[in-house]
């Protein structure tokens, strides 16, 4: 039998090792599995998967590598300089692809590119297919469809986990180009909403989600208003973060929180929790959703999950989408609650949140 082959680039990170091991459990994929390092020990060691040195940054790297393959997965980023290669070589050689790091406006640009060719071709480009942007974006879109007069959207992401040294450089590049648009070194501080406060004791601080994800929710739910917050756990990341912005060099900078998640995870156990409110127009709570999962890098890998699943089941129609848009749809959320990685998943009208105990995943 023949099995599709899956090529996973960045296979060695977190999120490419969750996923290789959940499409490894499935046992119906061939993997190629694809790092710039070389190989280290993996949660499974039996066939089908073959390992390959691959140069995110490299077109021609990555084009052999992906050579051949049904479906493309980046899990490297950050995506304007891995992300972005492996998406375009991917579309040129008409191999459906999938990408963890882009946003609105990355899916924007890649539509007046690519468009044309993806639907001539029958082919499929997800791009955004993590947590944020993902997941966070794609609960409340699918909450919004299942409650009747639902004006504001109330939502917060708290986590605690080990920051990949990709991620951090993320975080510091985004959070500096927000606050030199501030023309402020201090980061902002957000007021939450009483009913959230029990979950984050240890939260010091907060960071607004971007501007265009939020915007995105409101296109296309129609709500006035969002509140949104990110919230990281961990007084040392806290810290860390504020002395990696005062930084001029980004890969020195995120090796700092890097150092310093491992440090606060050594304290706690890494989980995220995702809870989002429903409004009514005046601010009552119509309903409230809920996700929690053990870390973020095997929610990721869920929701990675998830898509292949709706491609190679033609549950997805041919063109470019963002990741909060295939993940927001029924098939997809009955996917995920099965999902081993996601503890948590529900909608329940009429009710107001209530804290877990401290420690509880």
């Amino acid at each position: 039998m023949s099995y599709p082959i899956i090529a996973i680039v960045g296979a060695q990170g977190s999120i490419g090792q969750a996923l290789a091991a959940i499409l490894h459990f499935h046992g119906m994929y061939t993997l190629r599995l694809g790092s710039r390092h070389s190989q280290n020990e993996l949660p499974f060691s039996k066939p089908p998967f073959l390992w390959r040195l691959v140069d995110g940054s490299n077109i021609e790297s990555i084009n052999a590598f992906i050579h051949g393959c049904d479906l493309v997965v980046n899990c490297s980023g950050p995506f304007h300089n891995v992300g972005l290669n492996v998406v375009k070589a991917a579309i040129e050689q008409r191999i459906d692809v999938i990408d963890v790091n882009a946003g609105y406006p990355e899916l924007v640009k890649l539509r007046q590119q690519f468009s044309e060719m993806i639907e001539r071709h029958h082919m499929h480009a997800v791009v955004g297919c993590g947590i944020m942007p993902g997941l966070t974006e794609a609960l409340p879109l699918w909450a919004c469809r299942q409650v009747q007069g639902m004006q504001h959207l109330r939502f917060v992401l708290v986590g605690h986990d080990k920051f990949t040294h990709a991620a951090a450089s993320d975080v510091i590049v985004a959070a500096k180009q927000r606050l030199i648009s501030q023309s402020s070194l201090n980061m902002t501080h957000h007021a939450l909403p009483a009913n959230f406060a029990s979950i984050l004791p240890k939260v010091t601080e907060f960071i607004a989600y971007q501007d265009d994800e939020l915007d995105f929710i409101k296109k296309v739910t129609g709500v006035r208003t969002i509140e949104a917050w990110i919230g990281y756990l961990g007084v040392r990341i806290q810290s860390a973060l504020k002395r990696a912005l005062a930084m001029n060099e980004v890969a020195q900078a995120a090796t700092v929180v890097v150092n310093a998640s491992i440090a606060d995870l050594a304290e706690s156990l890494p989980f995220q929790h995702f809870h989002c409110e429903l409004l009514g127009e005046h601010k009552q709570t119509l309903a409230s959703l809920q996700m929690r999962g053990q870390s973020a890098s095997e929610l990721c890998a869920a929701a990675i999950a998830t898509v292949i699943e709706g491609m190679l089941t033609q549950k997805i129609t041919p063109g470019v989408y963002l990741g909060s848009q295939v993940l927001s749809e029924s098939w997809a959320i009955q996917s995920l609650r099965s999902h081993p990685s996601v503890s948590f998943l529900h909608l329940a009208k009429g009710t107001l949140y209530t804290a877990p105990e401290e420690g509880v995943i």
